[in-house]
Protein backbone atom coordinates (compact mmCIF):
# COMPACT_ATOMS: atom_id res chain seq x y z
CA UNK A 1 0.00 0.00 0.00
CA UNK A 2 1.18 3.46 -0.72
CA UNK A 3 2.58 5.84 1.94
CA UNK A 4 -0.58 8.35 0.92
CA UNK A 5 -3.13 5.29 1.30
CA UNK A 6 -2.15 4.83 4.46
CA UNK A 7 -2.14 8.25 5.27
CA UNK A 8 -5.50 8.22 3.92
CA UNK A 9 -6.51 5.70 6.37
CA UNK A 10 -4.96 7.31 9.14
CA UNK A 11 -6.15 10.40 9.21
CA UNK A 12 -9.83 8.60 8.81
CA UNK A 13 -9.11 6.10 11.81
CA UNK A 14 -11.95 7.44 13.81
CA UNK A 15 -14.72 7.60 11.35
CA UNK A 16 -13.56 4.15 10.27
CA UNK A 17 -13.92 2.67 13.51
CA UNK A 18 -17.01 4.09 14.03
CA UNK A 19 -18.28 3.17 10.66
CA UNK A 20 -16.89 0.13 8.91
CA UNK A 21 -18.93 -2.50 8.74
CA UNK A 22 -16.60 -5.09 9.72
CA UNK A 23 -17.66 -8.91 8.74
CA UNK A 24 -19.43 -8.09 5.45
CA UNK A 25 -16.15 -6.22 4.57
CA UNK A 26 -13.77 -8.94 5.76
CA UNK A 27 -16.24 -11.64 3.71
CA UNK A 28 -16.20 -9.73 0.95
CA UNK A 29 -12.05 -9.37 1.09
CA UNK A 30 -11.80 -13.04 1.88
CA UNK A 31 -13.49 -14.00 -1.11
CA UNK A 32 -11.57 -12.13 -3.37
CA UNK A 33 -8.19 -13.13 -1.44
CA UNK A 34 -6.91 -9.86 -0.27
CA UNK A 35 -7.44 -11.34 3.52
CA UNK A 36 -6.66 -15.41 4.27
CA UNK A 37 -8.45 -17.38 6.60
CA UNK A 38 -6.01 -16.83 9.67
CA UNK A 39 -6.43 -13.08 8.78
CA UNK A 40 -10.34 -13.30 9.02
CA UNK A 41 -9.68 -15.21 12.40
CA UNK A 42 -7.48 -12.69 13.87
CA UNK A 43 -10.09 -10.32 13.52
CA UNK A 44 -13.13 -12.27 14.01
CA UNK A 45 -11.13 -13.41 18.00
CA UNK A 46 -11.01 -9.40 18.84
CA UNK A 47 -13.93 -9.01 21.42
CA UNK A 48 -15.13 -5.30 20.59
CA UNK A 49 -15.97 -4.23 17.06
CA UNK A 50 -13.50 -1.65 17.62
CA UNK A 51 -10.93 -3.88 18.32
CA UNK A 52 -11.90 -5.94 15.21
CA UNK A 53 -11.59 -3.00 13.05
CA UNK A 54 -8.90 -1.86 14.32
CA UNK A 55 -7.07 -5.31 13.89
CA UNK A 56 -8.71 -4.75 10.34
CA UNK A 57 -7.01 -1.70 9.43
CA UNK A 58 -3.56 -3.05 10.97
CA UNK A 59 -3.44 -5.87 8.27
CA UNK A 60 -4.89 -4.09 5.76
CA UNK A 61 -2.53 -1.60 5.38
CA UNK A 62 0.43 -4.32 5.49
CA UNK A 63 -1.33 -6.50 2.53
CA UNK A 64 0.53 -4.84 -0.38
CA UNK A 65 0.41 -2.75 -3.41
CA UNK A 66 -3.18 -3.51 -4.30
CA UNK A 67 -4.72 -3.06 -1.02
CA UNK A 68 -6.39 -0.12 -1.04
CA UNK A 69 -8.12 -0.17 -4.70
CA UNK A 70 -9.37 -3.81 -3.07
CA UNK A 71 -10.70 -2.20 0.22
CA UNK A 72 -12.17 0.64 -1.70
CA UNK A 73 -14.00 -2.27 -4.01
CA UNK A 74 -14.96 -3.98 -0.71
CA UNK A 75 -16.44 -1.39 0.71
CA UNK A 76 -18.48 -0.47 -2.66
CA UNK A 77 -19.72 -4.23 -3.10
CA UNK A 78 -20.91 -4.53 1.04
CA UNK A 79 -22.94 -0.71 0.05
CA UNK A 80 -20.63 1.52 2.84
CA UNK A 81 -19.86 3.63 -0.74
CA UNK A 82 -19.82 6.55 2.05
CA UNK A 83 -16.87 5.01 3.53
CA UNK A 84 -14.81 4.60 0.11
CA UNK A 85 -15.68 8.54 -0.93
CA UNK A 86 -14.21 9.42 2.52
CA UNK A 87 -11.14 7.56 1.73
CA UNK A 88 -11.00 8.96 -2.26
CA UNK A 89 -11.33 12.52 -0.92
CA UNK A 90 -8.89 12.16 1.61
CA UNK A 91 -6.29 11.40 -0.95
CA UNK A 92 -7.46 14.18 -3.26
CA UNK A 93 -7.40 16.88 0.26
CA UNK A 94 -3.64 15.34 0.41
CA UNK A 95 -1.16 18.23 -0.25
CA UNK A 96 2.05 17.50 -2.52
CA UNK A 97 4.67 16.48 -0.02
CA UNK A 98 8.49 17.88 -2.03
CA UNK A 99 11.11 15.92 -1.35
CA UNK A 100 14.65 17.45 -0.61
Amino acid sequence: MEESHKKAIRQNWSFLIQNIEIISLTDCLREDSTLTDDMCEQIEVERTSRDKISKFLNIIQRRGPQAFGRLIAGLERTDQNFIAQKLLQSLQNTPFEATS
